[in-house]
């Protein structure tokens, strides 16, 4: 990243002093680094003045459908008797107020009417009506009219002198069957519901709000809900907050919010999602961008400009965040300047500093070796014996002259050897003098440093370090990336070394995390990097994609082929991909995961096998097609087969074609710059 940590390196640290936890104090396990401009360019940091800005009130979070509790409303007979007749046989009908259901025969109710008619021909009889026959006659009309009836249908009743044998069953309210027990020829008591009824003209809308930002809401207050629908346009339809309650869910934190929406239309369905955006109170306070704070779970800091191209970690303390902003409780004054962009570079390299300077420093106590040491500790010169060197000199020279022939063979034969061995023996014209080492390289992308060192590189390290033959073993440790290096005894061949690389990594990889999967390096090394070379379109007619796939799959080919050739390494260029974009709020709403998505793209692009079939001494081979041809197609994939609600992809995430760009040390305009390595 171009953060060196040798002698050479332009960053200085300062120890971190005691562990701190308050705001405004220096954060445990961090330090202060020292960045001139070239390296601060090169890790893009990008500082943000702080600012006392207005923080909107506004939340936003998931939020579903319920029926009203208000609208609901079951339908019993009001005396035992059987179902004779039914009219509405299923649920989710919509039925009105007032219309019939079923017919109920109840003998009770059957008794009623036939004592209505005697009491109605007692008071109406000739002659004056006998004493308290008027009032005999209210009473038997009031105990049909508490069963259920009518005054219309006790009405009719009386003019045909006729009781009817079923009696209907009415709606009480408008709205839709959601239960249906009225089964033909059941029995049916004043304790069996056989209908439950729902109305839907004013529904209820349910959100979870974080128990931080309760204090904001209030019953009464505005809210609006967005229904988002596969095959129609987002609507935003106003609501009202009726109730905020009490408790809270002790496993997520949340409380749940009530907001009732009008829902004239019948567009909003029980069991719909959506998202919800209350309207809370703004309040004004000093604030940063999101980017800008670190959080380690225990934590939270920024990371400061404190001077000319010094940066010091401040434990912050924070609000929620809003828009984009994250409003600073303590910890920084106005017009203080902090990192949004490259914090994590500087993070990785400011705890790197700190864990270096808290290491005890080792040195060797007898000072150094070779050479004679006197009693106080001084190094003794050791004698020259200049004397007897020039005696030997002088003799050999002496023996020249005298033997001019001999000297003058031994040169020719010399001479000859040189030749011979110059036109035979194989030299490199840059000898690798390196030691022989295995590199082993594990990606698990999106972990800090800290977590890759002690989950990845820490077991590899202790395994690999009882391997035979193995002189050293160096470990890196980066965002989402772990390198170790295995240094053998000289001698080794590299070969037999990296299988034995290969035995240790069998036996640790169930210490690993399952979604860390480490290899081997190529079997080169930096010394025979022997060709570099650029792709450039210099008509303008490809753009950078199209030079990656050129370079990865025609020319990168043809010169892996190519004897003594161990790697092609590509760098820059862009690689074709589809990113897909999710929506934590809808995955929320839905219940899922990422990982859910990750299953239903991995489902929904791959090809399936069948049988062979053999009709008329031919042999046909059944598969399945699956691989998507855009991204279109996979919008369609369906999240959740198992679940009870249908989820497309396309209701949670967007994937559109993105260009995966590969950072290269060098740059050439238009170009995909390669490097050739040869052994």
């Amino acid at each position: 990243m171009g953060l060196a940590s040798g002698p050479a390196s332009t960053l200085a640290s300062t120890p971190a002093s005691g562990l701190a936890s308050e705001a405004g104090a220096h954060p445990p396990e961090v330090t202060a680094v020292e960045l001139t401009p070239e390296r601060q360019r090169l890790a893009g940091v990008v500082t943000h003045t702080v600012a006392r800005s207005s923080v909107p009130g506004q939340l936003r979070v998931p939020g579903v459908v319920t029926a009203p509790e208000t609208g609901l409303a079951q339908v019993r007979a009001r005396a035992a008797g059987f179902v004779e007749r039914v009219a509405v046989r299923q649920t989710g009908v919509r039925v009105a107020r007032g219309q019939v259901l079923a017919w109920i025969y109840s003998p009770e109710i059957y008794r009623a009417q036939e004592e209505l008619l005697a009491a109605a021909r007692w008071s109406g009889g000739a002659g004056p009506a006998p004493a308290g026959a008027p009032e005999l006659l209210a009473a038997a009309r009031r105990g049909l009219e508490l069963l259920g009836l009518l005054p219309e249908e006790l009405d009719e009743l009386l003019r045909t002198g006729q009781p009817v044998r079923a009696t209907p069953l009415r709606a009480p309210i408008s709205g839709h069957v959601t239960r249906f027990g009225a089964v033909l020829g059941s029995r049916a008591d004043p304790d069996t519901v056989l209908y439950e009824l729902a109305d839907l003209s004013t529904v209820w809308v349910v959100a979870s709000v974080p128990e931080r930002d309760l204090p904001t809401l209030r019953p009464g207050g505005r809210a609006r809900f967005l229904l988002s629908q596969l095959a129609a346009p987002a609507e935003l339809l106003a609501a009202r907050i009726d109730l905020v309650e009490p408790a809270l869910d002790e496993v997520t934190r949340t409380a749940r919010v009530r907001m009732v929406v009008a829902n004239p239309g019948g567009r909003l369905r029980p069991g719909q999602f959506g998202e919800v955006e209350l309207d809370g109170a703004a309040t004004t306070a000093l604030v940063v961008p999101r980017d800008a704070v670190i959080r380690t779970g225990q934590h939270e800091y920024v990371y400061l400009l404190v001077g000319a191209g010094r940066f010091e970690p401040r434990s912050v303390r924070t609000g929620p965040a809003r828009g984009g902003l994250v409003p600073i409780a303590s910890g920084l004054v106005e017009g203080d300047r902090v990192v949004t962009r490259g914090s994590f570079v500087l993070d990785s390299e400011s705890r790197l500093r700190a864990s270096l300077a808290a290491a005890p420093a080792t040195g060797r106590a007898d000072g150094g070796g070779g050479g004679e040491v006197g009693g106080a500790g001084r190094r003794r010169r050791p004698r020259r014996r200049r004397g007897k060197a020039g005696a030997v000199i002088g003799w050999l020279i002496e023996a020249s002259a005298r033997a001019r022939g001999l000297v003058l063979f031994a040169a020719v034969v010399l001479a000859g050897a040189g030749i011979t061995a110059m036109r035979h023996v194989k030299l490199d014209a840059i000898p690798d003098l390196s030691d022989p080492q295995v590199i082993v390289f594990t990606e698990w992308m999106g972990r800090s440093p800290t977590l890759v060192e002690d989950q990845v590189t820490y077991p590899l390290v202790t395994a690999l370090l009882g391997a035979p033959r193995v002189a050293d073993v160096r470990a890196q440790s980066m965002f989402g990336m772990s390198f170790v290096y295995v240094v053998f005894e000289e001698g080794t061949d590299i070969y037999w070394a990296r299988s034995r690389v290969l035995e240790v990594l069998s036996t640790v990889r169930s210490r690993l995390p399952s979604d860390a999967s480490p290899r081997l390096g190529p079997d080169a090394t930096g010394i025979g990097w022997v060709y570099q070379y650029a792709l450039v379109d210099r008509l303008g007619h490809t753009d950078l994609g199209q030079l990656r796939a050129l370079q990865d799959y025609t020319l990168r080919y043809a010169l892996t082929s190519v004897p003594g050739v161990a790697e092609v390494a590509t760098v820059g260029g862009y690689e074709q991909q589809y990113q897909v974009t999710v929506d934590p709020v809808r995955l929320r709403g839905y219940g899922l995961t990422v990982a859910d998505v990750v299953r239903a793209v991995r489902r929904s692009n791959a090809d399936v096998g069948g049988r062979v079939l053999e009709l008329s001494e031919r042999e046909y081979f059944v598969r399945g097609r699956g691989y998507l041809p855009g991204s279109r197609t996979w919008s369609r994939s369906r999240c959740a087969p198992g679940a009870a609600r249908r989820c497309w992809c396309a209701t949670l995430a967007r994937s559109p074609w993105a260009a995966r760009f590969a950072a290269a040390p060098r740059t050439s305009t238009g170009s995909a710059r390669s490097s050739l390595e040869s052994w």
